[in-house]
């Protein structure tokens, strides 16, 4: 019995394909239109076809963008041997130093500073980090580099003592720092140079800002200030 069942679908199934093809033209593989020319192509220039694809896609992607600038200023995907992220800041070590642009042409591609420890460089680039670390990583795999490349979250003091730093201005700005209680209590030079508010919440997750006389500013952190403050004296 299942025998017929099997002639009786198998006879449909053919005539409905046929009356497809004949009368309403359904494309089947071998049976393309005429104008229609299929290349087949090895795996490097599907690879090379697809790159130069995602180029004119990503042409207006500010995220890419920067992250083709500063993996160029930073002396190409070859001179990282490591990448990171901290807060605000993307952590590079270098093979060669001498390969690294000025900070000025960084800053020129939305870059807030740039902050030299030999072979280490750190890039401030603000809260879209982590965005842009993404897009150096699929460059540098695209390149070829294998770099120990860590999207992981770093070491929770300091991530929140390189976000307070940042946010008050960068290192010069900031003239002294303790720890008081669950506040981190701080004197900077320029007011002016300070972040909002609202971006202390944003960055460090801080419960609130005050802003005293002679330049000072608290930061209340939490019951953890003087491990934050102790990073923060390592970065000044």
């Amino acid at each position: 019995m299942q025998f017929i069942v099997g002639i009786i679908f198998g006879v449909i199934t053919y005539f409905v394909f046929k009356i497809m093809i004949e009368k309403f033209n359904y494309i089947t593989p071998g049976r393309e239109a005429d104008d229609e020319d299929v290349k087949l192509i090895n795996k490097k220039q599907y690879k090379q076809k697809m790159a130069a694809k995602a180029a004119g896609k990503d042409a207006n992607d500010p995220y890419i963008a920067r992250a083709t600038a500063y993996l160029d200023l930073l002396g190409g995907a070859s001179n990282i041997t490591e990448l990171s992220s901290c807060a605000t800041r993307l952590r590079v070590s270098v093979a060669d130093p001498s390969k690294v642009a000025p900070d000025s042409q960084f800053k020129a591609n939305k870059a807030v500073n740039v902050v030299h420890h030999g072979k280490a460089i750190q890039v401030i680039v603000g809260l879209d980090v982590p965005q842009v670390l993404d897009e150096m990583n699929q460059l540098m795999q695209e390149s070829g580099n294998d770099a120990k490349v860590s999207t992981e979250q770093d070491n929770p003091y300091i991530e929140r003592a390189t976000g307070i730093v940042d946010l008050l201005g960068g290192e010069e700005n900031i003239k002294d720092v303790i720890a008081c209680s669950s506040r981190v209590r701080t004197h900077v030079f320029d007011t002016k140079k300070v972040a909002p508010d609202a971006e202390f919440k944003k960055i460090v997750d801080s419960y609130e800002v005050q802003h005293r006389d002679n330049n000072e500013i608290d930061i209340v952190v939490g019951l953890d200030a003087a491990q934050v403050v102790d990073q923060m004296k390592q970065l000044l």
